[in-house]
């Protein structure tokens, strides 16, 4: 059995990759209390009222930040923010306590830190959590949200990143 789940659980992976997701940093807390995670769980979920829903991994600093907090930010990163997904996706050198230091932030209602430069930055309340096996998916109303400058965004699709700068749309 464990082999035909193994089997399965890689190809649920291949299959969720060729899935072509926006990069999105999430970020809660303030202060030294600001914790972050690279996601591309992210979905709107209604317009009437505006809210959202993303799913963060049970075991990272960041969900015990949220629930601390009751409050989250997503952050739609722009092609030249690669970086910045690298390094909230812990896939660089840099420490997470450094993590913020790489780019100006700025406070939103919530106080969830709001990346500058960012496509747009969502700043929402948690209204509601559901737990699952390894997640928790957060329902968030939303209570502002802050537009960046235009610039083709930061995809990922089959576990690399992508832009739509250099291709067609329409």
């Amino acid at each position: 059995m464990t082999i035909e789940r193994d089997a399965l659980e890689d190809q649920f992976k291949a299959a969720m990759g060729q899935l072509a997701t926006a990069v999105n940093i999430i970020t809660t807390g303030q202060g030294k209390d600001r914790r972050g995670l690279t996601a591309s769980a992210v979905c709107s979920l209604t317009v009437t009222p505006p809210m959202v829903l993303i799913c963060v991994n049970l075991f990272g600093e960041a969900h015990r930040a949220m629930l601390e907090h009751g409050a989250f930010c997503v952050n739609v990163l722009n092609a030249e923010q690669r970086f910045l997904a690298d390094i909230f996706a812990g896939r660089t050198d840099v420490a997470p306590a450094e993590r913020f230091s790489h780019a100006q932030w700025r406070e939103l209602p919530s106080g969830a830190p709001a990346l500058d430069g960012a496509l747009v930055n969502i700043d929402c309340r948690i209204a509601e959590r559901v737990l699952t096996s390894t997640h928790s998916v957060f329902f968030g109303a939303v209570q502002a949200i802050r537009f960046g400058r235009q610039h083709a965004p930061l995809l990922h699709f089959d576990r690399h990143y992508f832009s739509l700068a250099a291709a067609s749309i329409g």
